[in-house]
């Protein structure tokens, strides 16, 4: 009852998505603009998804961000534009967690010490 009116895929990362929807809801057939969440997926059968489409590198934000394979697809299209997107600028260094502070400081204490390892 939650379905759209099907409308086939246009691409193939589309095909691949719809086909991704198809066995992670054991459905017969998802149109390009079916909306994944109210045909009843959640955060599991997200991750389901993204296991299925493995070759496309679908992340989660992707996934609830577009919603329908022809939204998915799109947002793949402007990650394979900028690969970049939405990362931060790089840093010369990031600081340590408090594990690693501890790790460093025992080898700077007993520099002979195999813990590490």
């Amino acid at each position: 009852a939650f379905k759209a009116e099907y409308q086939a895929p246009q691409s193939e990362e589309e095909a691949a998505i719809c086909r991704g929807f198809v066995a992670v809801l054991a459905m017969d057939r998802i149109g390009r603009k079916d909306d994944f969440f109210t045909i009843g997926v959640d955060s599991i059968k997200a991750v389901r998804l993204q296991e299925f489409c493995q070759d496309l590198f679908l992340t989660s934000a992707q996934i609830f961000e577009g919603r329908t394979p022809a939204g998915i697809a799109a947002l793949l299209d402007v990650q394979k534009a900028d690969p970049y997107a939405g990362c931060d600028s790089p840093r010369d260094f990031y600081p340590l967690t408090d594990i690693q502070l501890g790790v460093f400081l025992e080898c700077l204490q007993s520099p002979e010490s195999v813990m590490y390892n």
